[in-house]
Parts: structure tokens; sequence; C-alpha cells
């Protein structure tokens, strides 16, 4: 069934992911297009039919008139309000997967700096360090990646950031003895207040309105979802990759722990704030997307792989173990190959 509403936030998430316009641009034209669905159904049309004409005023008339035999109704405003060829648009998206990979680097980075003093993650008397802090060193690159996309100013970046520097004097100073049982509860809450936080950057100005909080719910859910998807691929990855690299008696484990764990589960929480603020899963299936970042990454693995075999001259293939692991290794790619392909238009 037509949900109005439904449509007319999911044009605007597209407007934000795919289109260079303020937010201010953005209330205009919802503005516009409420006006001439309000007119369209005053005349008697359908609110679907007065959503899809209004669309297309707003949109490009002969873009519509080209895609019209090849795109369902529901999904019609997608493929004529925005060109997805548009400079502009293709401009827009690099600079968003620049951030992104810059804000899991320096994610990463950071977690990784605490060893420096001693503090090493797998060492048990950390444990409690890296819980208290582990949305801290996360979300506030979360917050950065909106407050730099929806162009808030130094004010709202001043108060943000200053709460998340907050959140962390008092998190680390806060005393806590055994059995730390508020410590503990301090773990458990942080990230959700942390979370609000970056709602705010996310949500920028519409904060006080139902619509803005309402987006913001459905934004939350998508990246939990997108977050335990991607992050099990990394799992994946790294299980997979110590398994080949034992049978040929090479240790990988702590490589795959120190690195591989750690700045693919940053990446993993930018990549799914990225797609869920894109609406990834409104033009494309997702399990391509998982394709898409895990296919480069496990020919890496397999070239280095057969790198490494080969300098070390030794030569797993008579062992029963070893052929068991590259069959699943085969099947997998087989797998991947296959989401692929499939997620090319035809």
């Amino acid at each position: 069934m037509f949900d109005l509403e439904t449509q007319i936030n999911s044009w605007r998430d597209h407007l934000r992911a795919r289109g260079n316009f303020t937010e201010t641009d953005i209330r205009e034209l919802e503005s516009h297009l409420r006006d001439e669905i309000d007119d369209l159904t005053s005349a008697g049309l359908s609110p679907d039919e007065a959503f899809l004409i209004s669309v297309k005023r707003l949109g490009n008339a002969d873009a519509i008139s080209n895609e019209y035999a090849k795109v369902n109704t529901e999904n019609l405003w997608k493929h004529y309000m925005l060109d997805p060829l548009d400079p502009a648009s293709q401009r827009q998206n690099r600079q968003d997967v620049v951030l992104v990979v810059l804000f899991a680097l320096l994610s990463g980075t950071l977690i990784k700096i605490p060893e420096l003093f001693g503090l090493s993650i797998q060492n048990q008397s950390a444990e409690l360090f890296y819980l208290k802090n582990i949305s801290l060193f996360v979300l506030p690159f979360g917050a950065a990646f909106f407050l730099i996309k929806r162009q808030h100013d130094v004010k709202t970046w001043s108060i943000i950031m200053g709460i998340f520097a907050l959140a962390a004097i008092i998190i680390n100073l806060y005393p806590s003895f055994a059995p730390h049982h508020t410590a503990y509860l301090s773990v458990l809450h942080l990230p959700m207040f942390l979370w609000l936080l970056t709602a705010a950057a996310y949500i920028g100005r519409d904060w006080q309105g139902r619509q803005g909080r309402m987006n913001f719910i459905r934004f939350s859910g998508e990246t939990f979802i997108y977050g335990v998807l991607v992050m099990a691929g990394v799992v994946v990855l790294g299980l997979f990759t110590i398994a080949i690299f034992e049978s040929i008696g090479i240790d990988a484990e702590d490589f795959i722990v120190q690195y591989l764990f750690i700045y693919g589960g940053c990446t993993a929480a930018m990549v799914s704030i990225y797609l869920a603020d894109a609406k990834k899963s409104i033009v494309e299936n997702f399990a391509p997307i998982l394709a898409k970042i895990f296919s480069p990454l496990f020919l890496v693995t397999m070239v280095s792989f057969l790198a490494v075999m080969a300098a070390t001259g030794k030569s797993p293939f008579m062992e029963r173990e070893f052929l068991i692991a590259f069959d699943f290794m085969l099947a997998m790619i087989l797998g991947l190959v296959l989401y692929v392909i499939s997620a090319r238009d035809i």
C-alpha cells in the first residue's frame, strides 16, 4: 500500500545522499513538493499519482520519459529526480568515501595509541580501559562525518566535539573499585549517550521535529544491521586467513587480531554509517555491496598466501586439512563472483 510520508522521507534521504543540497535547500524543495501534492489531491488525484507528478515537476521531464517504461511506480522518483552521472553527485559521493576511509584509519590508529603506554588490547588488565573507551574511539568520527556532510557551523562543531571530550575525561577519571560495577554500568550507557550525540550531528536543525527524530531511528536500525553483516564478513575473512596460513606453518593470529580485526571493525562501523545514510538498500541488494567490499580483500589475502607459500617453499597440497580449507575458499570465491555479477545492470 502506498504510504505518502514514507515516500517523501525516501525522496528527502535520496536528495541528501545523491545531490549537492544543503538542509535548507532540502526543506525548501520538500515544501514545494508538499504544496504540489496538496494541489493535485485537491483536484481529485490519488496520493500516489499526486506524488509522482509533483516529483516529476521538480525533476527532469526528459529523463522521466526515457525511464518510465523500465521503472515501477513506487521507485520512479529515484530514476529522474537526480542524474546518477551528475558531476556534483559524483563529487559528493567521492568525498564521502574518502571521509569514511580516513576516519576508519584514524579510529583504528586511535585504538592502537594506548599500546604505546603499555595498554595492549590483548592484555586482560587493560580490558576495562578498552571497554570504557571503545565507543569514544569510533563515534566521534561518525559524528564528524555528519558534521562535515551537513555543513554544520563552527558553534555546532564545538558543542558536539566538546561533549565528546568531556565524556572521555569523565569516564576515564571517575573512580572505579573492584568489582567495578559502576564502571560496567558506564560501559553500557555511554555508547547510548554518545549515539544520541551523533544524532545531533545527523539530524541537525531538525532535531526538534518529529520527522527528523524518526529518520534517525530508521537510520539507527539500518546502521546496526549493516554493521553486523559487514563485521561478520571481517570475522570470516580473518578466520579464513588464520586457517590457510596455519596450513603452511605460519601463525598469523596475532597480526589478524592486532590489525585486521581492529582496523576492520572500525571500517565496518564507518561503512555501516555511510551505507545507512546513503540509503544503499533502496537502489541495490546488500549482498552485492558486501561482495564489492570483500572481493578485493579476499584477493589480497590469497595473493599474500600464495606469495608466502612460494617464498617458504612449503607445499601443503597433500594435507587433507588444507585441501578442505581450499575447497571452502573456492566456494566463497564462487559466491562472491555470483554476487558481483548479480549487482550489474542487465
